[in-house]
């Protein structure tokens, strides 16, 4: 598996792991770099849209990005 399209364009990166580089890495290294499919923000964004992927979602809160979904689709499919 390749890396995330969305990876260049990220805004998790720029605006909260800006101060935390160590961290930044090694969810790259998890996710992005990856198995970028499983990361919540990737989940949120391709079942939602780009726009409705909160600021501070973590790549390895993937409970709360399924909840996020269904909270806007209720009969989404995985």
């Amino acid at each position: 598996m390749g890396s995330c399209e969305k990876i260049a364009n990220c805004p998790f990166f720029n605006e909260n792991m800006a101060n935390m580089p160590a961290m930044a890495e090694a969810f790259r290294k998890d996710f992005c770099n990856a198995d970028f499919k499983e990361c919540a923000r990737y989940i949120v964004d391709t079942g939602l849209g780009s726009d409705k992927v909160p600021n501070n979602l973590y790549p390895n809160e993937k409970e709360r990005s399924i909840k996020i979904i269904l909270e806007e689709k209720p009969d989404f499919k995985f």
